[in-house]
């Protein structure tokens, strides 16, 4: 199978004066209209592609057939967030997605719900939207078979694990407010927060504070994956409250670690977690923090849940995921992509 694919290095982009810049950002506002992006495009026909496939978020519309993914609609959804539309990203966030969607001859979606919310904001695709729930990380699944080390000492006893960049969506400020509400519990839990700061980690840092549980918040920067696996093994819970990112891959990774998840609601999370963890609405503090306790005053139920987590993550690997999309490729374009040079 892999003979079949082919990999292209990123085409970087040419350095132009300044005063190009200032003259293309005046053309733009006045007009949206699509640039071609030429280099990528004779990148892969010098490679000898008859086809592409855009991994992750990538967003370049081409005159080859290619398989198209949208990891989400946030600046659809909520596109007063400031990562949404601060300094312009939304205008240019939906021209590159109208004309990337609308060209795609297969759109992933990893949901039922999220194909019918591309459908919706972009009309009848040329394509079609299928739905491919996203993998699980290969390096949680080879993880999962080892046995689980011993706990860091640098760890507390106790804690949720939240993993998610620093931006108005990941919701940070909810999940600090649920561990002010366990505070009054038996042994509270602390917060680890794993992520890049984008904008938020002051405002959220400052709620903290405000909240007077800034001494159970911990930020932690980048770390590898071992570390990484470490601190799903032996979290209490991962608290996922993000708005947007139901595709996000830390909830399939906690899953199959044997951390249980407690979610926020949002496009494609029941479907994501497979009915194998806890989904709360976004800003329900009380729910988030209920669901804690659950999992701690209820063995059988975590034990269940955890069990099952397990065995549905493992089900659905990065390499399956690849063999579904080649075998869309062969199914869907293969046929029409013979019918020219």
């Amino acid at each position: 199978m892999i003979e079949r694919v082919a990999f292209v290095k990123a085409v970087k982009k040419p350095r132009l004066p300044r005063r190009f810049w200032r003259r293309a950002k005046r053309i733009v506002r006045r007009r949206a209209a699509p640039q071609p992006f030429a280099a990528l495009n004779d990148a892969l026909v010098e490679a000898g592609a008859s086809c592409a496939w855009f991994l992750g978020n990538a967003i370049a519309p081409i005159d080859l057939p290619y398989v198209a993914h949208i990891g989400d609609l946030r600046h659809r959804l909520h596109p007063w967030f400031p990562e949404s539309s601060s300094n312009g990203p939304w205008r240019e966030r939906e021209r590159r997605h109208e004309e990337f969607v609308r060209r795609a001859s297969v759109l992933l979606a990893g949901s039922k719900p999220a194909a019918d919310a591309m459908n919706a904001a972009y009309g009848t695709l040329a394509g079609g939207a299928v739905v491919l729930p996203s993998p699980t990380p290969a390096y949680a699944i080879e993880a999962s078979w080892r046995s689980r080390g011993m706990r860091p000492s640098d760890l507390p006893s106790r804690y949720l694990l939240y993993v998610a960049p620093f931006v108005a969506h990941s919701n940070h400020v909810t999940a600090v407010r649920v561990i002010a509400a366990l505070e009054a519990g038996a042994a509270p839990p602390g917060l680890l927060l794993l992520g890049a700061d984008e904008g938020t980690m002051a405002h959220v840092m400052a709620e903290a504070e405000r909240l007077r549980v800034a001494g159970r918040v911990r930020i932690f920067g980048e770390v590898d994956s071992d570390r990484l696996v470490s601190l799903y093994e032996h979290a209490e819970a991962l608290l996922h409250p993000s708005l947007f990112d139901a595709h996000d891959q830390s909830p399939r990774a906690a899953m199959v670690l044997g951390c249980p998840v407690i979610a926020a609601r949002a496009l494609g999370t029941e479907e994501q977690l497979g009915g194998c963890g806890t989904t709360v609405e976004p800003f329900d503090v009380a729910g988030y923090a209920a669901a804690v306790r659950t999992l701690r005053h209820d063995p059988g139920a975590r034990t269940t849940m955890v069990e099952r987590g397990m065995e549905v993550a493992r089900e659905w690997s990065p390499a399956q995921y690849a063999a579904a999309v080649l075998d869309l490729i062969e199914s869907r374009i293969a046929p029409m992509r013979a019918l020219w040079k």
